[in-house]
């Protein structure tokens, strides 16, 4: 069951009525800001209400927002894509998250998590995919393309320095050899310095660590696929958390450098109580995408005045003035859970100092 757009305009963030948001990513068209996300409805088919934390156990769509203020305001222009619509059913079961970019010849190019249908005992066996676009509101009828899949492409990931779990229990929601589940999710796709296309991801090089992965792309008509699968890259301070999630790079050609933004999680297992996890959003820097990535400040990695946010995208950055102007969700502890709460900034002028970077109210 997937809701009608709602006709109010979204003022300060976005608590819709009707939905639970989470995740993000966004580009900026012209005057136009669109803003991507997780949505599933808050109530169940039968009518009663979905509680947040069992939200995993239903399918998800990607809701498309639009803002014409640069994010104090949002209109719902509604589901953007559903799950199971790719013929080789690697999304059958639901989709996760997600990129989006507009190439150089004009097309808009959708980066999605596909989720297989494993049974119900392997809820996480996570497919790296995309989607071709005319525009912002629709994806190309039968463009959906599976890039990296961790059961059709094992050896060639574990070539490369990926950890997979055993074959039989990929995707397990018990997680992998006393780790976390499965991390092969949330391809975000951009174009490097040099002008290169580029993907990177969620992932992990040893059953409890986690990892970045990297790619290059290239696009051959409408064939999207892999010219290079690098080695996973790893943070500094990855020691502090278990999941490394939802990251984005924004490159910098005024320093020539680039920006990382991630979520970051202390998750074990979904059977964990969520007050025992450990949420924040972290920012890097560095000069090559293979690294070495340094914290956003000399001590800490971590995002400052952010509590109960996650997720978030970077909707305007001011490369000149070094100031990002993001918006994330929140978190399932926050007084509004699964809403967007309203747009901050972030002064970058001292990345990688002395002083935490912090986000401030717009």
């Amino acid at each position: 069951m997937i809701p009608e757009p709602e006709k109010q305009t979204f003022r300060a963030g976005i608590a819709h009525p009707a939905l639970y948001l989470w995740d993000a990513w966004s580009t900026r068209s012209g005057d136009t800001t669109h803003l991507y996300c997780l949505a599933v409805s808050r109530q169940l088919p039968d009518g009663t209400a979905l509680e947040a934390n069992q939200r995993n156990h239903q399918p998800f769509h990607i809701r498309h927002f639009s803002s014409q203020d640069g994010g104090a305001s949002w209109r719902d222009l509604g589901v953007f894509q559903r799950h199971g619509q790719a013929r080789d059913r690697h999304d059958e079961r639901t989709i996760w998250s997600g990129s989006v970019m507009q190439l150089t010849d004009g097309r808009w190019l959708f980066g999605y998590t596909g989720i297989r249908d494993r049974g119900p005992d392997r809820l996480f066996v996570q497919n790296l995919a995309c989607v071709l676009a005319q525009d912002s509101v629709r994806p190309t009828d039968g463009s959906q393309q599976l890039l990296l899949c961790p059961e059709r492409d094992r050896d060639y990931i574990e070539s490369a320095g990926y950890y997979l779990g055993d074959a039989g229990e990929l995707g397990s929601n018990q997680g992998e050899a006393g780790g976390p589940i499965l991390a092969w999710r949330d391809p975000f796709m951009f174009y490097d310095l040099q002008g290169e296309l580029m993907m990177v991801w969620a992932a992990k090089n040893t059953a409890r660590q986690n990892a970045m992965g990297l790619a290059r792309l290239t696009l051959d008509g409408d064939a999207l696929s892999v010219a290079e699968l690098y080695p996973p890259v790893q943070m500094p301070d990855s020691d502090e958390y278990s999941q490394l999630e939802v990251p984005k790079i924004y490159p910098d050609s005024t320093r020539n450098r680039y920006l990382l933004v991630i979520a970051a999680s202390t998750r074990q297992s979904e059977q964990q109580p969520d007050e025992e996890v450990e949420k924040t959003m972290r920012i890097y820097c560095g000069n090559a995408l293979r690294g070495p990535w340094h914290k956003g400040a000399r001590t800490t990695s971590v995002l400052g005045n952010t509590q109960h946010l996650f997720g978030m995208t970077v909707l305007a950055a001011d490369w000149q003035q070094q100031r990002l102007c993001c918006i994330a969700p929140t978190t399932e502890r926050a007084d509004k859970p699964l809403t967007f709460a309203p747009r901050f900034e972030v002064d970058i002028t001292d990345l990688g100092g002395e002083n935490p970077l912090r986000a401030r109210a717009l």
